[in-house]
């Protein structure tokens, strides 16, 4: 007997759940790494970054698996580019929160 795809899977989509993890990490984590990334030691930068990715993975999953790959991979390119950028081009910046007023200091 073989059964379809959609049989095996829920019937509400699940990134929402996705979603909502990733704002609560990022908000619970904003005092101690987001808002400090000029003051955060190389170490903490790879856990941090490694781990938000692996938290990303799952929405981005789900966008090239409904076939909404090309807007996707455009806003993952544009946030890193802007990420890395931004810092390098707005003189005495060192994040992207400085830029944006959302330094610590």
């Amino acid at each position: 007997m073989t059964t379809s795809l959609r049989e095996n899977h829920p019937s509400q989509p699940t990134w929402p759940i996705f979603a909502a993890a990733l704002v609560l990490a990022v908000l619970g984590f904003w005092p101690s790494f987001f808002a400090v990334l000029s003051k955060t030691p190389l170490p903490h930068h790879i856990h941090g970054w490694s781990a938000t990715a692996w938290m990303c993975l799952p929405l981005l999953q789900y966008a090239l698996v409904r076939r909404m790959w090309k807007p996707a991979l455009a806003i993952l390119v544009a946030v890193t580019v802007l990420g890395i950028m931004i810092p390098v081009l707005v003189p005495g910046a060192d994040s992207v929160g400085d830029v944006l007023g959302w330094s610590a200091a």
